[in-house]
């Protein structure tokens, strides 16, 4: 089974089971050759398995796509702002998208099918955030002038995921800024666990100042994490006892970003 992975072209798995083994439902989630082939996607791709806050359905999506197999993937999306296109299928959706200051969902299909050839150069820094209220008052406020923007829509599924590996292995930098709760620490935390990316605005020194000016912010409420970035955060998060929402400090966010 190994050597006929990585497939290329975003080959349906069911497809590929039939073309391998004469079955279309061999590879089936916890069959017993689906767990074998599934372990070797994700050694092929040098993917961990997943974490106890990430789902056990997108991390197999997301495996079975980093070696060029589909699976549901019309409903794995992704939402983006202001990627530069190229001369794939997907990079001219962007690349329209970009020049009218637009938002655009990607799906996971069309990132594997036709995936985008990025270069640092042209793509400059991009803002991985938690919120699709903040893509919108980056697309209203600053259209096309906005700096690229990624949104994970709360935990991030494979086509979040794939989209941000690819941006990643071209050099792109990568900046995350989430919601200032137990929740937004825990999205921290995959994708600081599981990609090479960096805090933006997203620290004990940006929370206290956030927490300042809201003293009627709403309370913490929740399982209390550690954050893997910044020790201090979770520390002055427990001690003021209140969330900030991404939206509220959007704007500075947003000002600030290229």
């Amino acid at each position: 089974m190994a050597v006929a992975l990585p497939t290329s072209g975003g080959e349906s798995l069911g497809a590929f089971a039939a073309r391998v083994t004469g079955r279309a439902h061999a590879l089936d989630d916890d069959s017993p050759l689906g767990t074998l082939a599934l372990g070797a996607a994700r050694v092929l791709a040098a993917l961990e398995h997943p974490g106890p806050d990430e789902s056990p359905a997108e991390a197999r999506r997301e495996a079975w796509a980093a070696v060029g197999l589909l699976c549901d993937e019309l409903s794995s999306t992704v939402l983006t702002l202001a990627l530069p296109g190229d001369a794939s299928m997907t990079g001219r959706i962007l690349a329209a998208a970009s020049e009218s200051g637009e938002p655009v969902w990607l799906t996971l299909r069309q990132l594997v099918r036709s995936p985008p050839r990025w270069r640092a150069a042209d793509v400059g820094a991009v803002l991985v955030v938690e919120n699709p209220s903040v893509v919108a008052l980056a697309a209203d406020t600053l259209g096309a002038r906005t700096a690229p923007i990624v949104c994970t829509n709360g935990q991030p599924r494979a086509a979040t995921m794939v989209l941000l590996r690819s941006l990643a292995a071209a050099g792109v930098r990568l900046r995350h800024h989430g919601d200032f709760d137990w929740g937004g620490l825990r999205i921290g935390n995959l994708l600081h666990r599981r990609l090479p990316i960096e805090p933006w605005k997203f620290d004990r020194d940006a929370y206290v100042r956030a927490v300042a000016v809201r003293l009627h912010a709403p309370p913490l409420s929740g399982l209390p994490v550690e954050s893997s970035w910044d020790a201090r955060l979770a520390e002055a998060m427990r001690e003021a006892g209140r969330q900030i929402e991404q939206k509220l400090v959007a704007s500075d966010l947003l000002g600030t970003a290229r």
